[in-house]
């Protein structure tokens, strides 16, 4: 993964932008600003919602990388839509940071399973919810098996 230019668009939310994107058009064939800005924050509940200006700067520069091309122009309740889909080289660099993405994910959720384990408990839930720790254990088992069933995908390994 080309790490400097996976730092535009905002730093670490950027990365994760530059994520959400061209994961949207891979599995949607193709992607429009709205369409990732609803799609984000409905997957998160509502608690991250990138502005519209964001995501176009971020489409933008996927662009003029030549991760993303555009495809069509529709007119949508008085205002154009712009679709755009995925490139070879978009699916490529997909791949490495969904890569980059897998192994953070795992570790980190390894880290929360060592922290709330190591809690009396009596403390074993995240603050301000009632999520115990056995929660985390069914996510890291489901994130191993989803890493297990992907690695068995790209041969054996990433």
């Amino acid at each position: 993964m080309n790490t400097k230019a996976s730092t535009k668009g905002g730093g670490k939310q950027g990365s994760l932008l530059r994520f959400l994107i061209l994961a949207h058009a891979l599995i949607h064939g193709r992607t429009y600003g709205y369409g990732v800005l609803r799609e984000v924050s409905q997957l998160s509940d509502g608690a991250w919602r990138p502005s519209v200006g964001t995501i176009y700067k971020v489409i933008s520069e996927l662009v003029a990388e030549g991760l993303l091309r555009e495809v069509g122009k529709e007119k949508c309740r008085g205002r154009q839509v712009v679709y755009y889909e995925l490139t070879d080289a978009g699916l490529k660099e997909l791949r490495q940071m969904a890569d980059w993405l897998l192994l953070r994910i795992s570790t980190g959720m390894k880290f929360l399973a060592l922290l709330y384990a190591s809690l009396p408990k009596d403390e074993r839930r995240v603050k301000g919810s009632a999520i115990p720790l056995k929660a985390f254990k069914d996510i890291k088992e489901t994130a191993e098996e989803f890493l297990s069933q992907y690695t068995a995908t790209q041969g054996g390994g990433t």
